[in-house]
């Protein structure tokens, strides 16, 4: 659909012929182009619900989907919103517009032709609550109902008709929860109670003065009103409790009790009334009769709507969308990731493992134990019975073939890397080899030997090793912080780097497994990034970087970790120390030795200790939903990095794979390129770093390239930085030795 407004000028941003957006579902057919981006949002966190036409939308923390057609369809940032968490949505009928508010106040409206940003309430200079509550349509009007108050906007002409703000007491700061008009009364639930207003168009509803407030029955003075619903004869409201109030005449009265808290309050069909708890959806028809309607597809119920012909249609927060007719039910949600939370990414082939479990001051926090794997076209679950909680640790093996789990309150688990395949032919308990030690793993990781180093926390030998032939071997380290480690990094000059846990002092040890020798790392001494060790990892180089809550560090020199004068030093931009005070938790690097960092202030790709050519990626410039970003992972072969925000996880097509010392399969794409095409050509299977020139048909020489991991890119552009004319031209790439060379060919058409 065609893009208007605020929306047309983010693609700008965003460089929409490199940076554009693939479902996970889109991506089967064709490869992740250079610089798009993927969502991986969970869809079962239903929190709203509405009805537009024949499709029924339910909004999610991070996205939107609709059925239609026996279809359930996902939308998300970037790829058809502009931005994330849907907190409210309206249909209106005449037009076809689809109305969607959000969190941060933010508006989005469309139809199957074009989508419109509406950005004020998000931009507006106030702080606190922007939130879009509630959205409606009297007439040509949407009513939009948010933290700041009241706006009433045309759509077709996209005036604002009136700004109704600070309708507090006293011309206070007033959020807006609901609405309702009711004869040539607007009604407003808001969080100093409900208010009312005429409609007369002589009335200055701007002035708070010309409101008339109403208190509930047995609430003090000013209390908030969260929910409003109108029937053909009625009005009610609740305000956060389990009672719901009616009018009559000009005085509010207790209508019931529930057992549970009214999650929302919605105007039903034929004249009803729905009521929605945790648990229950309670009808009241239009004779006053109620009935409770429950059912086994729903647990946590958020809002209900009702359509046309009676079909209920219910948000879940874990069963996404459920409909059905009072007695029987369905649910469904689009297909994605079964949690939004990562705690740590192995990237092995072609694939992304995470595991969602954690622990906090050396205790399980008994989340739900799973493995997620991302095969490149979907998301598969690996659960297992014996180990119930509390993956919060995954590592790949250098050979390929397994990824090993830590289950922090029970075991370790290892898991074939082809996971599609074996849970095809495998049962489910048979899949699992596991190796059971005592309680407490924090963190696995393989050396380049293969042998497999387990932390365990709060123990007297707090470090084990598996040697490539299954031999176990422990350490106990003679440090009063050893039994509180959390993290290992093995140096590939044999010594290990590991994080004490910060509630127990914080900082690091380096340990010698062959000599015993220990020795303290600390922020005063070996400048390290703050006590708060996040991660650690070793780059290409063997240097060791180190994340923590005063930026990110690098350990040049390793193989001196026991020798006087072993400082880090920090990464560079424009000549300035970088990400002072900023905290950094997590890192990865691609295979042009690149390190991906996760901060607090989005994500960023640095080239090495001092280049000048850093990227940022936030939520103004990317699909994030949050910019809070805690994990990252790199995909070998692929290329694709993987990023975990606070509020979930998307994927960038990177254009550094690991790749292999020699040329691979050749591919490049696009090719030929149209000339419509602004972005870059894309070489993969080239050896590692490997060098191109690229040369016209008489073999002049037209551009040199060099490859990040096994893929470099051309921007179509000559030496002296001009496009080059239609054409065909040759790519001539050798190994780093210059022992190999190959030929490929791209077409440039007119």
């Amino acid at each position: 659909m065609p893009l208007r407004n605020g929306y047309l000028s983010r693609l700008a941003l965003w460089g929409l012929c490199l940076f554009g957006l693939v479902s996970a579902r889109a991506s089967r057919a064709q490869p992740l182009p250079l610089g798009a981006w993927r969502t991986h949002f969970t869809h079962f966190n239903a929190t709203s619900v509405f009805l537009a036409g024949d499709r029924v939308y339910a909004g999610t923390s991070n996205s939107l989907f609709y059925r239609e057609d026996n279809q359930l369809v996902s939308l998300s940032k970037g790829a058809s919103l502009n931005d994330a968490h849907v907190t409210a949505g309206a249909y209106q009928s005449a037009t076809g517009l689809t109305f969607i508010g959000y969190e941060n106040g933010n508006i989005d409206w469309f139809d199957d032709e074009e989508l419109v940003n509406f950005p004020p309430i998000k931009n507006a200079s106030r702080t606190g609550d922007k939130a879009i509550y509630d959205l409606f349509f009297q007439g040509d009007t949407v009513y939009i109902l948010s933290g700041v108050g009241a706006i009433l906007l045309n759509p077709t002409t996209e005036r604002v008709l009136e700004s109704w703000i600070q309708l507090g007491p006293d011309a206070a700061d007033a959020a807006v929860y609901a609405g309702a008009i009711v004869g040539d009364s607007i009604w407003l639930a808001t969080e100093f109670g409900l208010i009312r207003n005429s409609l007369d168009f002589f009335v200055n509803r701007q002035d708070w003065s010309t409101w008339q407030r109403f208190n509930l029955p047995d609430q003090p003075r000013n209390t908030p009103v969260q929910q409003l619903a109108s029937t053909a004869s009625s009005l009610y409201a609740a305000s956060g409790n389990n009672q719901l109030y009616r009018l009559e005449g000009q005085n509010w009265i207790l209508d019931r009790s529930f057992p549970t808290v009214i999650q929302a309050t919605r105007t039903g069909a034929n004249g009803s009334l729905l009521i929605c708890t945790s648990d229950t959806l309670y009808v009241k028809s239009a004779s006053g009769d109620w009935s409770a309607l429950t059912g086994e597809s729903w647990s946590n119920l958020e809002d209900a709507r009702q359509d046309a012909s009676g079909t209920f249609w219910l948000a879940d927060f874990e069963a996404g969308l459920v409909w059905g007719d009072g007695t029987t039910w369905q649910f469904g949600f689009p297909p994605g990731p079964t949690t939004d939370r990562v705690s740590e990414f192995a990237g092995i082939g072609a694939q992304m493992a995470a595991v969602p479990g954690a622990y906090a001051n050396g205790n399980s926090q008994q989340l739900p134990g799973q493995l997620l794997m991302w095969s490149g076209t979907e998301w598969l679950t690996a659960q297992n019975e014996i180990h119930p909680s509390d993956w919060a640790t995954v590592t790949a093996s250098p050979f390929g073939d397994s990824v090993v789990v830590g289950a922090f309150p029970t075991g370790l688990i290892t898991l074939p890397a082809d996971l599609e395949n074996s849970r095809s032919t495998v049962a489910s308990d048979e899949l699992f080899q596991t190796d059971i030690l005592p309680l407490g793993i924090a963190d696995v990781a393989y050396d380049l030997s293969g042998n497999l180093y387990v932390v365990q926390h709060r123990s007297s030998t707090p470090l084990y090793r598996r040697s490539t032939d299954g031999v176990w071997t422990t350490f106990s380290i003679d440090h009063p912080s050893a039994q509180f480690l959390e993290q290992i990094q093995p140096s590939v000059y044999g010594y290990l780097f590991l994080t004490i846990a910060d509630y127990a002092g914080g900082g690091m040890l380096v340990y010698n497994p062959d000599s015993g020798s220990v020795l303290e790392l600390t922020s005063s001494i070996h400048d390290l990034p703050g006590n708060t060790i996040h991660s650690l990892a070793e780059d290409q180089d063997a240097f060791l970087w180190v994340c923590g809550n005063d930026g990110v560090a690098v350990f040049t020199n390793p193989s001196s970790a026991f020798e006087p004068g072993f400082t880090a030093e920090r990464p560079r931009i424009e000549f300035q120390e970088a990400f002072l005070g900023t905290q950094v938790y997590d890192i990865a690097f691609d295979g042009g030795n690149r390190a991906w960092l996760a901060t607090e202030q989005g994500a960023w790709r640095l080239d090495g200790l001092g280049g000048d050519n850093a990227l940022q990626f936030t939520s103004e410039n990317s699909p994030f939903p949050s910019d809070v970003v805690v994990r990252v992972g790199h995909v070998p072969t692929t290329g694709e990095v993987f990023f975990n925000t606070t509020n979930g996880t998307v994927s960038y097509q990177g254009d550094a794979p690991l790749g292999e010392a020699r040329h691979t399969t050749i591919k490049l794409f696009p090719n030929p390129v149209e000339p419509s095409f602004t972005g870059r050509v894309a070489i993969q299977g080239l050896p590692r770093q490997a060098y191109l020139r690229v040369t016209d048909l008489a073999g002049n020489r037209v551009q040199d390239l060099r490859a990040e991991g096994n893929t470099a890119t051309w921007d179509l552009t000559d030496l002296s930085g001009n496009r080059v004319p239609a054409g065909v031209y040759l790519l001539v790439s050798s190994s780093v030795d210059g022992e190999e060379s190959v030929v490929s060919r791209v077409v440039v058409k007119e």
